[in-house]
């Protein structure tokens, strides 16, 4: 048991420079992710914009083809 704890405590030592090391990175890591998450967001808002726009367009297509067959119905 005595030959194995110098052992241990290296051992320990790295985990803890290690644990120390990721800790002091992590916020740079943080902003570094959140910026490329801002800018997905704006392609995503830009997306979604132009798709509600096509819906809208695309409904009021479809709206003026139903409109003739439905007058031609009522006036039967």
């Amino acid at each position: 048991m005595t030959d194995l704890l110098p052992h241990l405590h290296i051992a320990g030592l790295v985990v803890l420079i290690l644990v120390v090391m990721l800790w002091t990175l992590l916020p740079f890591a943080v902003f570094g992710i959140k910026a490329k998450q801002d800018q997905q967001t704006r392609v995503l808002r830009s997306i979604l914009k132009e798709m509600r726009t096509l819906n809208a367009e695309q409904a009021s297509v479809e709206n003026e083809a139903f409109e003739p067959e439905q007058k031609a119905s009522h006036e039967k």
